[in-house]
């Protein structure tokens, strides 16, 4: 699940938010047939994504090294590439049928279909029209649709039924897509956590739903199924969404209002009230201090450290370790809690912390030991704590993986000077070593040009070396779509350096000089435009607004580039029609 989360989770997360509907006022039956049939293709192959994704990590564990590329991405990906393309190709063709359709239904059109239509299609519906355009750059759209749906939320107490239901719902997409000849396939689907939390209908639709349904009724559903003697029955992503905090981040939840459930022993509501109002919860943390399971007190730590939350870490650090040095030794390993602990250890300072989970990983005490291996070394060396930046060191030292993920880590930058060029030395040996299909892939996903791309700044920062020239040749003129992911990679590496907006200037005048096409800056700026990086726009707005590339541009890509001041200086062929604002 890992590498399902790393190299395709993008893809899940676009892909779900642009399946459009089936209309049946302007369309014909075949039509709405055949929109159907490619929902079903595009989710059917999100689970065969999961199942290649299962089948690398099952090779991997067992030592077969075969199974991985030099620069430690599975060779899985490799050949799903056809896969990921048709994924892509269905996507953007499924944008443009749903902002067609989704205009040609009148509201009554819409509510019947919502309250009969099949999962997959209702929250593809749903989640496209509201996330959608955000792609795009509409933000009136947007903000349209979702006002949209709300008063029809409002006016149809048998759709906000719907909507909560689903959110409800425990299934998973190999549940709804797989048939009984694929019963084995589904078993193993379904034996996975990652899964169960990632791919099930209410775990990828709750966020949606919550937006939509009235304050009121969502109170009055939480406030019943969240009572004590309830919540064994509560849904596995439901819990998780509450006790994580992020329920309380999406919904409009009142700090009264959770004021009131945790004083009448709704405990599960404590990290929320945290967050919406850190002050009430402090007598309340205080109150029900031991009634917290100890997954919950964990999880706390991220968001209202306590004086004793290191000796909260360390008594479920204890049970970890004796779990492992004793086989049927204590108490029986729970994921949850294991995953809450290394959280609340990366979010914690000082040599403790990072001890503990050194200590974690060379006795194999987690679940899933590789992946979270990978994981928490890829996120101490995020961390600002010297403690932790050493252990991501160690740990990227050891594995390719990690390096894959840490190549513009703050903490690679702790490294002795020889020691990160002779890293940089080995990511361009492991590039070299590829053959050109590879590279070409590596390219054009952006995940090859990470490690190599910061190989090459810190190669060329500090010698004599021409990496512009080496840089230009392993892209070639076949690899001009490598560019937007290459360069995101690199100027996120450089963003990182004192120098970065010098630095930023000068890779954008390489850039240019081998002639990227116009397709390519547009997929950069929309990229760079969604990060609000203020810097970035600027010298893209140098680069660009006298080039011939302006024209391939979005709107919405040409007004970040300018700025709202700036908007009288556009070119004449951008003049014609003045965009509403955002």
């Amino acid at each position: 699940m890992g590498w399902f989360k790393v190299c395709f989770a993008p893809l899940l997360v676009v892909t779900l938010l642009v399946l459009p509907l089936s209309v049946r006022s302007a369309v014909s039956d075949e039509e709405v047939a055949r929109f159907e049939a490619t929902v079903h293709e595009v989710y059917s192959l999100m689970v065969d994504f999961e199942l290649a994704a299962q089948e690398q990590l099952e090779a991997t564990e067992a030592g077969d090294m075969a199974s991985e590329t030099p620069l430690g991405l599975p060779a899985m990906a490799i050949d799903m590439e056809a896969d990921s393309e048709r994924l892509w190709s269905l996507g953007e063709r499924l944008v443009a049928e749903a902002s067609l359709l989704l205009g040609q239904w009148s509201d009554a059109e819409l509510v019947d279909y919502l309250l009969q239509a099949e999962p997959l299609p209702l929250m593809s519906l749903v989640g496209q029209s509201l996330s959608v355009m955000a792609v795009e750059g509409e933000l009136e759209q947007i903000a349209s649709a979702r006002d949209r749906f709300r008063q029809l939320v409002l006016e149809h107490p048998a759709l906000e039924d719907r909507l909560l239901d689903l959110w409800w719902d425990e299934r998973t997409f190999s549940d709804l897509l797989l048939g009984p000849e694929a019963a084995e396939a589904r078993a193993r689907l379904n034996a996975s956590p990652d899964w169960l939390r990632f791919g099930t209908v209410g775990g990828q639709f709750g966020y949606t739903a919550v937006q939509l349904i009235s304050p009121t009724r969502l109170q009055q559903r939480l406030s019943e199924a969240t009572a004590p003697e309830r919540l064994e029955s509560l849904p596995q992503h439901v819990r998780e969404m509450i006790e994580l905090g992020h329920l309380a981040q999406f919904a409009e939840l009142p700090a009264e209002w959770l004021a009131e459930q945790v004083d009448a022993g709704h405990l599960i509501w404590l990290n929320s009230l945290s967050i919406v109002a850190p002050e009430q919860a402090e007598s309340a943390l205080a109150e029900h201090a031991t009634a917290i399971d100890r997954t919950q007190r964990l999880r706390l730590i991220l968001h209202r450290p306590q004086p004793d939350d290191l000796i909260v870490a360390q008594d479920a650090w204890q049970s970890l370790m004796d779990a492992a040095w004793c086989d049927g030794c204590g108490e029986p390993v729970d994921p949850d809690m294991a995953e809450a602990l290394v959280m609340a250890l990366l979010s914690m300072e000082g040599e403790a912390p990072a001890r503990m989970l050194r200590e974690l990983l060379a006795e194999e005490a987690l679940p899933n030991a590789d992946m979270q291996r990978m994981n928490i070394g890829s996120m101490a060396l995020w961390s600002e704590q010297p403690a932790l930046q050493r252990l991501g060191l160690e740990l990227a030292e050891e594995s390719s993986s990690i390096l894959l993920m840490a190549a513009n880590f703050p903490g690679l930058h702790a490294l002795a000077p020889e020691r990160l060029h002779a890293l940089a030395a080995q990511r361009l040996e492991d590039w070299d070593s590829l053959n050109r299909d590879e590279q070409a892939w590596f390219a054009r996903s952006g995940l090859g040009c990470e490690p190599v791309a910061w190989a090459f700044y810190v190669q060329g920062s500090a010698s004599d070396m021409d990496w512009k020239s080496r840089y230009r040749a392993l892209m070639g003129q076949d690899e001009v779509n490598a560019f937007p992911g290459c360069a995101m990679a690199l100027a996120s590496i450089i963003r990182t350096e004192k120098d970065g907006l010098h630095r930023l200037s000068e890779v954008m005048a390489f850039y240019q000089s081998i002639e990227v096409g116009g397709d390519a800056w547009s997929a950069l700026t929309s990229s760079l435009r969604r990060q609000g990086n203020d810097d970035h726009r600027l010298v893209l707005a140098g680069a660009l607004l006298d080039s011939s590339h302006w024209d391939a541009l979005s709107d919405a890509d040409r007004r970040w580039l300018l700025g709202e001041e700036d908007r009288s200086s556009r070119p004449s062929s951008c003049r014609a029609e003045e965009p509403p604002e955002d």
